[in-house]
């Protein structure tokens, strides 16, 4: 499998080849589908995600924000394990870097932080 961005009219996209042709994946829905898959996680209230391809391979960074009093390092290990299998299978890359910066909200400040 070869993994390449591709800049084209102002979009980043990364090409997907496989065995008899490839498929044109736009960025964007890399990252609209990463960050469903975190907000898919019951202690998530909000996620930002950022994906680039880095040495050939592709790279994601979730920022994440949690309900508060959770384990926010199990969490984060969580979201990592889940997002680099995900990532891995889409893209036959094995080894993807995944990172996840996580903040555990305080009460007062959940209000403000729900979509």
């Amino acid at each position: 499998v070869l993994l390449l961005a591709v800049a084209g009219a102002g979009r980043d996209a990364l090409w997907l080849a496989a065995a008899g042709g490839g498929v044109l994946v736009p960025e964007d829905t890399l990252v609209r589908l990463l960050r469903e898959k975190a907000l898919a996680h019951p202690e998530v209230v909000r996620a930002d995600v950022a994906v680039r391809v880095r040495r050939g391979r592709p790279a994601a960074k979730l920022d994440v924000a949690l309900r508060p009093l959770v384990d926010g390092d199990a969490v984060a290990a969580e979201l990592a394990s889940a997002s680099r299998e995900w990532l891995e299978d889409l893209t036959g890359v094995a080894d993807v870097e995944v990172r996840v910066s996580r903040r555990v909200l305080k009460v007062k400040q959940l209000a403000r932080n729900l979509p």
